[in-house]
């Protein structure tokens, strides 16, 4: 497996879960994004970023992106 689809997958199928019961609960940031959902930010690295879209009520992960340059955290990703 290549160090972008290790880097994504997991992301990938956390959407939908309830972010409470996830590895995504110690967010290095937060972002209040409207009053329905806020964004949970990570850094990986010194120069890759990526953040968590939450739902406030349901406190299910709606989607993620990347912050940083896609490739500046695939990069390094270890993988298995």
């Amino acid at each position: 497996m290549d160090n972008k689809k290790e880097f994504e997958e997991p992301k990938n199928a956390a959407v939908g879960a309830i972010v409470d019961r996830t590895a995504y609960i110690q967010p290095h940031w937060t972002k209040q994004v409207d009053e329905k959902q806020m964004e949970y930010g990570f850094d990986y690295g010194k120069q890759c970023s990526y953040a968590i879209l939450i739902d406030k009520v349901s406190r299910r992960i709606l989607s993620w992106r990347y912050v940083s340059e896609p490739q500046l955290c695939w990069r390094h990703w270890p993988t298995a």
